[in-house]
Formats: structure tokens, sequence, C-alpha cells
């Protein structure tokens, strides 16, 4: 019964060493040249993350990330909170070492006529057009030090379908989303912008 056992648990450890996927791991942030490689199960993704500040030249963040992802977290999509708008590209690959590749900036994309509400100081009254495959209108919130903002905007129905993984590499902690113009109605409580933006940056790692 022992030795079945051993067979088993041997047997284990060498499917997963068969079916696991070497990936590179690090950030744009790291020196060119030092990133490690790791076991994934699953696949390899290579991600561009950008956040964008209404009116202003430069991206707030422009962020290079590589690691191992599941399926359902190889997703393209925008979201759009008036201040803010974080656009999140993402390249999966199934092959060792695949997601050497630097994913480029998504274009800017043109006004779709879809219109959502959006948040500004401590009202939320204010509506925003979306743009590119914003087709959704989203209601969210962050945890900042313990105290929970909500936000309003546009998204795309990939950021809505989402697992709650691709969700909180944005900084969402609850989400909830609506087709048809300015459905996301709703009282909001205050928000600063300078705490908001915070959550804002990603923690793809996990």
């Amino acid at each position: 019964m022992m030795g079945l056992q051993l067979t088993l648990i041997l047997t284990c450890l060498f499917c997963y060493k068969a079916l696991a996927l070497k990936c590179y791991q690090c950030t744009s942030q790291q020196t060119q040249g030092t990133c490690p490689e790791i076991d994934c199960v699953g696949e390899c993704a290579s991600v561009r993350v950008t956040s964008t500040m209404q009116g202003a030249g430069a991206p707030l963040l422009d962020l290079q990330l590589k690691s191992c992802a599941a399926p359902a977290e190889c997703i393209n999509g925008s979201l759009n909170l008036g201040l803010v708008k974080t656009v999140l590209d993402t390249k999966c690959c199934k092959t060792d070492l695949c997601n050497s590749q630097t994913v480029s900036a998504l274009p800017e994309q043109p006004p779709n006529g879809k219109y959502c509400y959006t948040c500004d100081g401590d009202s939320c009254s204010r509506n925003i057009t979306c743009q590119g495959d914003e087709n959704q209108c989203i209601s969210t919130s962050v945890d900042v030090r313990g105290t929970k903002m909500e936000m309003k905007g546009c998204a795309t129905q990939s950021f809505c379908d989402g697992t709650t993984s691709v969700q909180q590499s944005v900084g969402l902690t609850k989400t909830s989303c609506c087709v048809g113009d300015l459905c996301n109605s709703g009282n909001m409580v205050n928000l600063s912008f300078f705490l908001m933006l915070g959550p804002l940056l990603p923690s793809f790692f996990h």
C-alpha cells in the first residue's frame, strides 16, 4: 500500500512538471535582462497597464508586467472614471518563455456615443462620453485605508465580466455594470482624487 501511494505521488509530481510552463515574471521597473523564469500552470502573459488623467499629456502610469495568468485573466479593456482612465492590454501564450514580447500601448479610442455617470468631488451627477469598446456603465468601489469609496464611469465588457483578480489588479473591490445610457445612477460618498489614485496602481502579481 505504501509503495502504491509513493508511486501515485511521484506520478503527480512528474505530471505537474510536464504540464508546467516556464514563463518570465518581472515588471518594466526591473533592470533589463534580469527577468527571472518561473513555473506556471495556465498561460504566460505580457501585460501593459496605462493610466491617464483627463487633460494631462503624460500618463500617470505606464507599466509592463510579465507573469503567469489563468485564461480568464487574459483580457483587454478600459475603465474610464472621468478623471482617470485605465487601459489593460494583455497578450497570453502557451509555450515556454513566450511572454518575452513588449506590449504596445493602445491608441486613443474615439467617442462611441454612449453616456454614463461619473463622480466629481462629492457629486456623481456629471456624465461622460464613453470611448471605443466601452459599452457598459460601471459602479465600483475601492478600499482606501479601510474606507470604501465609490466611483462611476464607463467600462468595456471585459472589465465587467473579468474575474475578481482582474478587477482587483486595477484597484476595484466591488463592481456592478449595466447597459444603457446613464444607467449607473445613485448617490455616492465623498471621493478624493488623490486618495483614489493609490488603489488604481496595479498589483497584478499574486
